[in-house]
């Protein structure tokens, strides 16, 4: 078992995703609940009633739980940076510290440098990020890896305490 130098586990933040997701949510709600419990329709066709309880589980209940339980882990070790996007745990990038060349703290604007966050590729640089602006540039075999991080600097220290302390 490794030894752990660094972990973060980070949660969507932006204020906008989630009341975007909420008014998704009341809107599958209101919809749902006119109809089943109150018998008011909508439109001339409305649809059939299994629709609209899909509609609701999926929009109304998963979309709010899956943001509530969303998370981005970010884990150092001594032999390597683990990135993973819970809770579907679709997708994990593991970086061995033996072939990382350097690692910078950054600032970076997501939506002008990639298109918002998550997993990006933009302009030769692969973006893993959840929140914020902050975060890490790694130099992997001559490709470069932005990883999301509120504690940036920390993230980088125990990049280079893994890597032996070798130049940064």
């Amino acid at each position: 078992m490794q030894n752990t130098l660094f972990k973060e586990v980070q949660q969507p933040r932006q204020w906008w995703l989630l009341v975007m997701i909420l008014l998704i949510a009341a809107v599958a709600w209101f919809l749902a609940l006119s109809r089943l419990l109150f018998g008011v329709t909508t439109g001339e066709e409305p649809p059939p009633g299994w629709l609209l309880v899909m509609m609701w589980a999926l929009f109304g209940v998963g979309l709010p739980l899956f943001f509530k339980v969303s998370r981005m882990v970010t884990v150092v070790d001594e032999r390597r940076v683990t990135v993973l996007f819970t809770p579907l745990r679709w997708h994990r990038k593991e970086l061995e510290v033996d072939r990382i060349q350097s690692c910078q703290p950054l600032t970076y604007h997501p939506l002008k440098h990639f298109g918002g966050w998550g997993i990006r590729n933009r302009r030769g640089t692969r973006a893993l990020t959840m929140c914020g602006n902050r975060g890490v540039l790694l130099i992997v075999d001559n490709s470069h890896w932005l990883i999301g991080s509120g504690r940036p600097e920390e993230l980088c220290s125990a990049v280079g305490k893994a890597r032996g302390d070798r130049e940064r």
